[in-house]
């Protein structure tokens, strides 16, 4: 159940931290089509990788 809780949270933590870094590549400084892009790829892998591990509901 811990792990479940910590699984939930990490991306809570994470993206704060990292949206500031993503949106000052830009020219200027506002990049929020590299910070969506970014936000979509993550949540298409997350949606791949459960897709391949999951063999089947019960």
């Amino acid at each position: 159940m811990a792990i479940t809780a910590f699984s939930q949270k990490i991306p809570g933590v994470i993206a704060p931290l990292a949206a500031p870094l993503l949106l000052a590549l830009g020219p200027t400084g506002e990049n929020y089509t590299l910070l969506h892009t970014a936000a979509g790829a993550l949540a298409l892998a997350g949606g791949v990788l459960i897709a391949a591990k999951v063999e089947g509901v019960p």
